[in-house]
């Protein structure tokens, strides 16, 4: 111990002599670091790093070969690009379809539509219209010997009787009655029509004559006339009061 300067005496530390790696003695082992359990880290182990080259390289073999469509593998084998047809622009398919459709349709078309109620009194009231001309006609006719005249009515009364068979008669009360009494009461005055014609047509020799068929054509035309007064008359406002000696 040294003796000290103001009278407490001071200790000495001895000095301790620096290692000294001599010549050829082993270095010892540096530690790894570890984790907290004193075990390698994941990225540190072996198989580890193996797995990882091994992904890695199959990644980039799929990329630049194996997945088609990618890499170089898809810009080598790409399709080429076709232009879709824009917006405006029909197909030929659907541009003939359409022009050809109402062609088909204006061709295949028929008039089919059924009259209604009134429309089939309208068109019995225009035959019964008809009718009256003609039976107003025909007194003179006879009176003068008007063989032309007398041929116009019998005409119009096969006209009528035509009329008269296309009408929807099952469309109105009573219609089937209606019709064919009217077709029966106009063709017993065609017959007499004709018969009259006949008789022109040989020089209207003597009073003209009174034949069956007027008789026949009376009592159909009283039949119609009656039905028609008191089931169509007020139903329909096409329809008119009718007089069987005036048609």
């Amino acid at each position: 111990m040294a003796p000290s300067t103001g009278g407490q005496p001071t200790q000495v530390i001895p000095a301790v002599a620096p290692v000294t790696q001599w010549p050829g003695q082993p270095v010892p082992p540096v530690a790894a670091p570890s984790g907290g359990d004193g075990r390698t880290p994941l990225y540190r182990r072996p198989w580890v790093i193996v797995v990882y080259v091994v992904v890695v390289a199959l990644i980039a073999a799929g990329i630049c070969f194996g997945i088609p469509g990618t890499g170089i593998h898809g810009l080598l084998n790409a399709p080429a690009a076709t232009p879709s047809p824009s917006a405006g622009a029909a197909s030929p398919s659907a541009g003939s379809s359409a022009s050809a459709s109402p062609s088909r349709s204006a061709s295949s078309a028929s008039p089919s539509v059924t009259p209604d109620g009134g429309t089939v009194v309208q068109s019995i009231q225009g035959v019964l219209d008809q009718a009256t001309a003609d039976r107003t006609g025909l007194a003179g006719a006879i009176n003068s010997c008007d063989v032309a005249a007398l041929g116009t009515i019998t005409d119009n009364r096969a006209r009528e009787i035509d009329a008269l068979r296309s009408v929807e008669a099952t469309r109105i009360p009573n219609g089937q009655q209606l019709v064919t009494d009217l077709i029966t009461a106009l063709a017993s005055s065609q017959s007499a029509d004709q018969q009259y014609l006949s008789w022109a047509q040989g020089g209207c020799q003597g009073t003209y004559p009174d034949f069956p068929s007027n008789a026949d054509a009376t009592a159909r035309k009283n039949d119609f006339a009656r039905v028609w007064n008191s089931s169509i008359v007020g139903t329909y406002s096409q329809a008119r009061q009718v007089d069987p000696n005036k048609f």
